[in-house]
């Protein structure tokens, strides 16, 4: 019987929420996941402790990497910033759990 009431209600809150989401994407828009976090930059980082000529490959597929916040104050020059920078390479010396990695060896 209210079916004709409830009908054009629900039509219009379903475009209204559809506008909604639209503006907010439009005026709130996703941004580099590094700035979300006032870091300064995300650097790929060892979760355990590597010993020098160590093939870097098993330890990639063992998800021994991860990503970490590095401060533009805190970070290191050079620092891989991408998993795919230590495929295929060997650990040229001792790289430390959770410290920036920056030179590795084909």
């Amino acid at each position: 019987m209210r079916l004709w009431l409830e009908a054009p209600l629900i039509v219009v809150l379903a475009l209204g929420f559809i506008w909604l989401g639209s503006w907010w994407s439009e005026h709130h828009p996703v941004v580099d996941e590094a700035s979300d976090y006032g870091c300064g930059q995300i650097v790929i980082v060892s979760k355990v402790d590597i010993a020098p000529h160590t093939d870097l490959d098993p330890l990639i597929a063992a998800d021994d990497f991860g990503p970490r916040c590095a401060p533009d104050d805190a970070r290191v020059e050079g620092a891989v910033t991408d998993l795919k920078e230590l495929e295929h390479q060997t650990a040229m010396q001792q790289i430390f759990a959770n410290e920036q990695i920056i030179h590795v060896e084909a």
